[in-house]
């Protein structure tokens, strides 16, 4: 395995979701990724679009913003890198 692909596979196995998959089943999962940088306040979807992606934070926070029927600001929440 090549360092990166290493360095993803720890990554990966930190995160709860992935607690039980083995280091084979996370060394695809990393294999198929793509790492990303992205600029601040980029819009990656909006509530309810259908998606065939997943993210995860290894650093800095994404802003999530749910709509709630009869109110005018959305509920926000931080989540940082991990998750």
């Amino acid at each position: 395995m090549a360092q990166s692909l290493d360095s993803d596979v720890d990554v990966l196995g930190r995160i709860r979701f992935f607690e039980g998959f083995s280091p084979e089943h996370l060394k695809l999962i990393a294999f198929s990724a793509e790492s990303r940088s992205l600029p601040e306040k980029l819009l990656l979807f909006d509530e309810g679009q259908l998606l065939h992606s997943a993210y995860v934070i290894v650093s800095g926070t994404l802003r999530a913003e749910h709509k709630v029927k009869g109110t005018e600001k959305p509920v926000r929440r931080e989540i940082g890198g991990g998750v």
